[in-house]
């Protein structure tokens, strides 16, 4: 049940425009991937007895919209979870809260060191789409937007690049593409003019299905 696809993020305003144009129509469900765990000597990892896919927020089923989230937490012995956070998301309240709410629920064999159950972490990455769903990898207006702000932004134009952000960032996202060009858009606008520490931030989002 889950699913792995990477488009290497290009600072290069031409390489990120022909990246535009090769977006393919995707049509997913709501998956979770785990990440990896180091293993030691006499360690067992944990293994999911039950995951359940979340609960789609109505309001986001309504408009069509997707996301993502990674949720980190612990397994304590008995196999039930515990200090469940968001480690890194695409930003909606919505979508994390519903996954932190499946995560509680989640049921583990727990992890042993010599066959004696003992706490571990865990980390599951969790999509939101909608069987089904055959978008396009960015609507046309969102493209448009996008054109402007690489273009206000190869100019230095500060107030123009931010104009075309705000406008950006009003769209309904229909596709993870469409999340990850807006989180481009952002980390170079941060790494410009803004914050070096957000911009960062914004790189790790474009490079969430890694």
């Amino acid at each position: 049940m889950e699913f792995a696809f990477f488009i290497k993020i290009m600072t290069s305003r031409n390489l990120f425009a022909i990246w535009l144009c090769l977006l393919p129509i995707i049509s997913l469900e709501a998956t979770e991937k785990k990440t990896g765990i180091v293993k030691i000597e006499g360690f067992e990892r944990a293994e999911p007895i039950l995951q359940e896919n979340p609960r789609y927020p109505r309001d986001k089923q309504l408009t069509r919209e997707i996301g993502w989230t990674i949720v980190n937490y612990m397994v304590d012995p008995s196999g039930n979870t515990y200090d469940i956070t968001v480690r890194s998301s695409s930003g909606d309240k919505s979508f994390e809260k519903a996954a932190v709410k499946s995560a509680e629920k989640y049921k583990y064999k727990p992890a042993s060191v010599d066959g004696v159950s003992v706490d571990s972490s865990y980390s599951t990455k969790i999509t939101f789409d909608l069987m089904g769903e055959k978008e396009e990898g960015v609507t046309k207006k969102f493209r448009r937007h996008l054109e402007g702000f690489l273009k206000s932004y190869s100019e230095g134009d500060q107030e123009g690049s931010e104009s075309r952000l705000k406008k950006m960032r009003l769209g309904l996202a229909h596709s993870h593409y469409q999340l990850e060009a807006l989180a481009f858009a952002e980390a170079q606008y941060q790494d410009k003019w803004g914050s070096k520490e957000q911009a960062l931030t914004e790189y790790k989002r474009t490079k969430w299905q890694k």
